[in-house]
C-alpha cells in the first residue's frame, strides 16, 4: 500500500460513528462490553463486532493515567504506520515549553533518532 492508501484506510477505520462511539468510551478506561452496551445502545455482539475490527487494524491503547485509567496515547503498529499517535494529555500533567510532559519529549527524542538514522547523508556515509 502507499502513503495515501494507507491513510485512506486510517480514515475510513475511524469514520464509523459506532467506533468513534466505542473509542469514546475507552478514551476513559478499559471498560466491559456489557457496560458499553447499556451506555452506547447497541447489541453487545455489534460492539465486540466493532472491537475486533479496531484490533485486527492494529490500534493499541499504549499509555493510560496510573490513577484515573484513562487513555493518553493511541498508536498504530509500525506494520501500518511507521509514526501514527493519537495523544491526548489530561490537565493534570503540568508541561511547558521548557519542561515538556516525559511522554512527550521521549516521543520527539525516538522521532529525531529515526529521522537522523534514516537521512541520506547517513545512508551515503
Amino acid at each position: 500500500m502507499d502513503p495515501l492508501e494507507d491513510s485512506a484506510a486510517l480514515f475510513k477505520l475511524l469514520s464509523h460513528p459506532s467506533r468513534l462511539a466505542i473509542l469514546q468510551v475507552l478514551r476513559d478506561g478499559e471498560e466491559c462490553v456489557c457496560h458499553m452496551e447499556a451506555a452506547l445502545g447497541l447489541r453487545q455482539a455489534y460492539i465486540s463486532q466493532q472491537l475486533m475490527v479496531l484490533r485486527q487494524a492494529g490500534l493499541v491503547i499504549s499509555a493510560k493515567t496510573q490513577r484515573e485509567h484513562l487513555t493518553e496515547i493511541v498508536e498504530l503498529p509500525q506494520t501500518v504506520h511507521p509514526w501514527f499517535v493519537g495523544v491526548q494529555f489530561h490537565p493534570e500533567f503540568k508541561s511547558t515549553p521548557w519542561a515538556g510532559h516525559p511522554l512527550f519529549n521521549a516521543f520527539v527524542r525516538a522521532a529525531l533518532q529515526r529521522h537522523t538514522s534514516t537521512t541520506p547523508e547517513k545512508a551515503l556515509a
